[in-house]
């Protein structure tokens, strides 16, 4: 039993460092402004400044990740959980955000990126905040 206990524990962390590798990436990506789209926006400019391609984007990733980190450091039982869940949200938000620029934008777009976060990125933060969850009790 406790041998289970140790490998969820282990489990737990892991997926805390992935997501938290994962939001560093993009927050590193918007450091050097890899990760916004270059095509404009057509018939809406005002919508610029909130789309997923704002470097905004780039602190919310980099505070998600050191809300994980902290979270992970600390592991007091609502903290890992709350870091997971706000995760989820950034995902969430954000990839709906691109998926949305990516359908105003006058040029051709990738949508890798919207799509991995909101295929890959939000199961995994549910997931890991789950785990967390679950550990808590």
């Amino acid at each position: 039993m406790v041998d289970s206990l140790a490998a969820r524990d282990v489990l737990h962390r892991q997926l805390t460092g992935v997501m938290i590798a994962l939001h560093m990436a993009v927050a590193l990506l918007y450091l050097f402004a890899r990760a916004a789209f270059s095509a404009p926006v057509r018939d809406m400019p005002a919508l610029q400044p909130i789309l997923g391609q704002h470097p905004f984007w780039g602190l919310v990733h980099a505070a998600i990740a050191a809300l994980l980190i902290a979270g992970l450091v600390t592991v007091r039982p609502p903290l890992p959980s709350i870091a997971c869940h706000a995760s989820a949200a950034c995902w969430l938000v954000w990839g709906l955000l691109l998926l949305v620029w990516g359908a105003l934008a006058t040029a051709s777009v990738s949508l890798v990126g919207p799509i991995l976060a909101l295929v890959g990125g939000v199961p995994l933060s549910w997931l890991c905040a789950r785990a967390w969850t679950t550990r808590e009790h």
